[in-house]
């Protein structure tokens, strides 16, 4: 009997009269499916469990019997078991009767187009997921179109994470009509300048969306400058990542333009662009009473670009965290930093 089993065994017998454990994780561990079946038949029972981590492949069947009907797991992370198409079918099978869990880690299970679309029914029917994570899962615009019909239907579902996939245009579409949606994590998915306009687009009449990633997508210089023109007038925005999209001073300034005017804003980040000025930066900070934090880091600002970002630091008496990471800042330009008004320098 190998060490997983004998687990396997000694999580069974505590769990079946537990009260108390609402967590448990058994990451890491080849739980064979006998093994699974049982750790099954105790969840289906168990009035505390709250929160599960995953354990094989093997026991995915058996796991979604005990989801149809187990009344207490809210939370459940599957993350990295290859599930592929068909494991992600039996884990949406059960949960359309499932009514409890509220959050699902499917990320990093190769689960393609195919296992996508299963997913999609799911959110059709499902009324209880709240957030769910969907990264690197090798799903391209055939699995991203499934995914965006069902979210013009549902209501339920606040986060959705979609990062490391390849998806494009097609979520802008959703955003038009979808009302639960807050949080959206689409970056690394090369979205490219038609997907940044199908977004944009969609943010003149959302009014529900608060976070938005969109990470190393290489946007252009076009789509920064049309994310610049909508955050003058979007008020729902609060938080907005474009890291890593090669933005040059241009773009940039066009982006910190809507900080002097927008009032919901809170956490801009930047970080690995190409900016190199810090004029727009100082300007917006003067001016700006919203912003909380902002992520400057691994960009190429100069001294003078550095100066010019104290000035608005002077005035600013909101922005409580500054991200200055790898910019080569010399000493004395180091010391007005920290003069401003307090040190942002991290």
């Amino acid at each position: 009997m190998t060490r997983s089993d004998n687990l396997a065994k000694v999580v069974n017998a505590v769990l079946k009269p537990n009260e108390i454990i609402s967590e448990i994780c058994l990451c890491d561990f080849e739980i064979k499916l006998e093994a699974t079946k049982d750790f099954s038949e105790m969840l289906k029972s168990n009035g505390r469990l709250t929160k599960n981590i995953s354990f094989g492949i093997g026991g995915v069947k058996a796991l979604s019997k005990a989801l149809r009907v187990n009344k207490t797991l809210k939370v459940s992370h599957m993350q990295s078991l290859g599930l592929g198409a068909e494991g992600t079918k039996y884990i949406a099978e059960a949960l359309k009767a499932n009514k409890i869990l509220m959050e699902l880690d499917l990320s990093c299970n190769k689960m393609g187009n195919e296992g996508a679309k299963v997913v999609a029914e799911l959110l059709k029917t499902n009324m209880s997921l709240r957030r769910l994570n969907l990264d690197d899962n090798s799903i391209e615009n055939r699995g991203v179109t499934f995914l965006c019909e069902a979210l013009k239907t549902n209501r339920q579902l606040a986060v959705l994470h979609l990062s490391t996939n390849k998806s494009r245009a097609t979520i802008g579409n959703a955003l038009r009509v979808n009302t639960s949606l807050t949080e959206l994590n689409l970056s690394e998915n090369k979205i490219g300048v038609e997907g940044v306009h199908a977004i944009v687009k969609a943010l003149e009449t959302n009014s529900t969306l608060t976070s938005l990633d969109l990470n190393q997508n290489q946007i252009g210089d076009e789509s920064a400058k049309a994310i610049g023109e909508e955050l003058k007038i979007n008020d729902a925005l609060k938080e907005l990542s474009i890291a890593g999209n090669e933005i040059g001073n241009e773009d940039a300034n066009a982006i910190f333009e809507a900080p002097k005017v927008n009032k919901a804003s809170t956490r801009l980040m930047l970080r690995y662009n190409k900016i190199e000025d810090g004029r727009a930066v100082g300007e917006a900070l003067k001016v700006n009473e919203t912003l909380r934090e902002l992520d400057l880091s691994c960009n190429l600002i100069n001294d003078e670009g550095i100066m010019l970002i104290c000035e608005g630091l002077k005035i600013n008496r909101d922005l409580t965290i500054l991200h200055l990471s790898l910019i080569h800042i010399c000493r004395c330009r180091r010391y007005a930093v920290c003069r401003s008004r307090w040190s942002p320098y991290h």
